[in-house]
């Protein structure tokens, strides 16, 4: 879903834990970024990338089904700037759910 340019996903993991959460954010945020994910492709031909994201993310189909997500990851800019995108940007910085985990792209 998108909205003022903004991207809102769902991220389902497919496994019962997240060992290593500061790699998963990043991997996941890096996959946005990418458009790499396996069967979803951002469409960018008519308003480019989006300005930011919000990952809700999941362990598996059962934790979607039950509305019980295991983090939330928010991708954003410091401050606002017309120019930058979730590709073409200065410093972005990804918050997670997880206690402790910011980090900067």
């Amino acid at each position: 879903m998108s909205s003022d340019n903004w991207q809102y996903l769902k991220v389902v993991a497919n496994s019962d834990r997240i060992e290593d959460k500061e790699a998963f954010a990043r991997e996941v945020v890096q996959m946005c970024r990418e458009n790499s994910f396996h069967t979803i492709r951002f469409s960018t031909d008519i308003n480019g990338y989006p300005r930011g994201l919000t990952i809700t993310v999941y362990l598996n189909r059962r934790g979607v089904e039950k509305n019980e997500p295991v983090c939330e990851i928010d991708f954003r800019t410091e401050e606002y700037r017309e120019d930058w995108d979730i590709k073409n940007c200065g410093a972005f910085s990804a918050l997670s759910g997880w206690e402790g985990i910011d980090f900067l792209y």
